[in-house]
């Protein structure tokens, strides 16, 4: 990015956007600020700087203060800074991309910059599911963008950030093919070949969002080909992931774990421990659909060893319990049940806590297996229409009746499961 030139030229876009917008001639312009033409041009294209007289009397034109006519005061580490932000953002690594986040939530001077740092705040908020958050930023940055600029006239740069924010935006919407859309389009104009792999990898995973896995399963392929000459530790590892979630949707288990395996080599080699953790909870959910719960809370155990995040272990300790649970190992369920307490959970997740709880009361001989946790459990389920989690706790109560001998309840439980999965 060119400091020199750089503010000069979207000062002098913002002329040409509002002189276009109402229609003005460059020669009509030029009379009423008694120009030449040329100067006009010159102006629009950075090559002029714009003065105070000229700022005031295009403030009396389009009624709008002169300051923002006036060439700002660039920053040139803001510069810096933004730059590596944005290129952190683009190619995932969001841990790195945390810690540049104070340096950008401050009071920028710059108009631009101000516009730059909304944008790629909503991008990564967005991106690491703060949507909250996102969406403050999106709409100071539409704000920014009301004030007279339009994306269309933004800098190379300033698009490249409106696509990380959109990719982010239509994710969180669930907006696949508008998603697919915009890293086609975006595709074409990244030199970098980096953040080039980096959309090709996004692209992938989109493709498998909109169930065009055989298209992805192609792609994937080729983008991990061209990760193995880059040399990139952190975008292969994103690759040999995405290639594994290819091979799951196409029911290609055996070669989803082989990738797996390959993926949890490279995790430790490389000390990508964030990754190793991912790998390991995405083999231990593996082998809990393949019914073998013992090697899945190997797995799962494995993971929470290296995990961060709070809402991951949350996760991570859902299964664990679950399989305990299926094991009917209740000591070891009640121990991890105990680390719940201090984890924030979602309701979806809190009601599936109370279901466990309602489990472990029965199998400590205090309740039935109907009994108020379970009853409570059902009741949420229902309202919210989660069929997975209604499925599994009428299999579970169709299981324990017909352990019982009480078949009457154990066949009503069995038609209320197989009315849910038809």
């Amino acid at each position: 990015m060119n400091g020199g030139m750089y503010l000069e030229f979207h000062v002098g876009r913002r002329l040409a956007f509002l002189r276009m917008k109402a229609k003005i001639s460059q020669d009509s312009l030029s009379e009423k600020l008694y120009l030449y033409r040329s100067e006009i041009s010159k102006i629009e294209h950075g090559k002029r700087k714009i003065s105070k007289s000229i700022a005031n009397s295009l403030e009396k034109i389009f009624f709008l203060d002169a300051s923002f006519f006036l060439t700002e005061e660039i920053d040139e580490k803001l510069v810096e800074i933004i730059e590596k932000f944005s290129h952190l953002i683009f190619i995932g690594r969001l841990d790195e991309a945390k810690k540049l986040v104070h340096l950008l939530s401050r009071p920028i001077k710059c108009f631009q910059q101000e516009v730059e740092v909304k944008i790629l705040l909503s991008a990564y908020y967005y991106k690491t599911h703060l949507y909250s958050s996102a969406i403050v930023f999106e709409e100071e940055f539409l704000n920014s963008v009301l004030n007279g600029i339009q994306v269309k006239n933004f800098s190379l740069d300033l698009q490249k950030y409106h696509y990380l924010y959109l990719s982010g935006k239509y994710l969180y919407q669930a907006n696949y093919e508008e998603l697919v859309k915009n890293y086609i389009t975006f595709l074409p104009t990244v030199s970098n070949e980096k953040e080039k792999l980096s959309i090709e990898l996004n692209l992938v995973y989109a493709y498998v969002l909109l169930n065009k896995t055989e298209t992805a399963f192609l792609q994937i392929q080729t983008v991990i080909y061209q990760l193995k000459q880059l040399n990139d530790v952190h975008l292969l590892a994103q690759g040999y992931s995405y290639l594994y979630l290819v091979y799951k949707r196409l029911n290609l288990i055996e070669s989803a774990l082989a990738t797996l395996d390959i993926l949890e080599d490279f995790s430790l080699e490389h000390k990508l421990y964030e990754r190793l953790a991912m790998t390991y909870q995405n083999k231990g959910m593996i082998y809990s659909e393949l019914y073998d719960y013992r090697k899945s809370l190997i797995y799962h155990k494995k993971s929470l060893d290296f995990v961060k995040s709070h809402h991951r272990q949350g996760l991570l300790l859902i299964s664990i319990i679950k399989n305990h649970l299926l094991l009917e190992e209740i000591y070891e369920a009640k121990s991890y049940l105990a680390f719940t307490k201090n984890i924030e959970f979602t309701e979806d997740e809190k009601m599936t806590i109370t279901f466990f709880k309602g489990q472990i009361a029965y199998y400590d001989g205090s309740e039935m297996p109907y009994n108020e946790f379970v009853a409570q459990s059902i009741d949420y389920f229902q309202k919210n229409n989660s069929t997975r989690e209604l499925a599994y706790i009428y299999d579970y109560l169709r299981k324990i009746y017909a352990q019982n001998k009480n078949f009457e309840k154990a066949y009503y439980y069995y038609f209320k499961k197989d009315g849910l999965i038809k």
